[in-house]
């Protein structure tokens, strides 16, 4: 084994800047979304009320017309 290998992989590992502290887990956001609410606690905006009929998808392309 070379010694002075292994000293200049030292020398290369304390002229790195140290890496970043890792995030506590448990604490505020944890970068995972969060789970859906359970179904007897569904949330429904105004637009849609439970039991409405639904209403036809609008057409995401206009046909331009021929000519």
């Amino acid at each position: 084994m070379n010694l002075r290998n292994d000293d200049k992989h030292l020398q290369e590992t304390t002229d790195r800047p140290p890496l970043p502290p890792e995030p506590e887990p448990g604490r505020g956001h944890d970068g995972k979304r969060r789970p859906p609410p359970p179904p007897d606690k569904l949330v429904y905006s105004p637009a849609i009320q439970p039991g409405a009929p639904p209403t036809p998808p609008a057409p995401l392309l206009i046909p331009e017309p021929a000519g």
